[in-house]
């Protein structure tokens, strides 16, 4: 079930003057011909909560787009971008899914 998305926090600055701040968030502009997305969350993240994510994920799914959501338990917002940091990958094999994933998605680049 998708649920209505939250609309923006009164810090966000992005969506301020918008006529309607809660149309301003992807899942309006999901559509069957979107290239591939890689949609990550932290279990844990109080900044940007997963459920936007995961319907933006159902959303894109339902119209037949590719989609992948990988969620990493117990990480906050923080951890999964210091993740992709050498210092900090034991935290989460963010950066090996993000290379996988991109290997997946894009084409082969053709031999010279």
């Amino acid at each position: 079930m998708i649920s209505t998305p939250s609309p923006p926090s009164a810090r966000s600055t992005r969506c301020r003057g918008a006529a309607d701040p809660v149309m301003t968030q992807p899942i309006h502009f999901a559509r069957p011909d979107a290239p591939p997305m890689l949609l990550i969350t932290a279990g844990d993240d109080t900044q940007v909560k997963p459920h936007n994510a995961i319907n933006l994920t159902a959303r894109l799914k339902a119209l037949g787009a590719p989609v992948t959501h990988i969620d990493y338990p117990g990480l906050s917002h923080e951890n999964v971008a210091m993740a992709l940091s050498k210092p900090f990958r034991g935290k989460a094999p963010v950066l090996a899914d993000s290379v996988a994933f991109l290997n997946k998605a894009m084409p082969p680049l053709p031999s010279s």
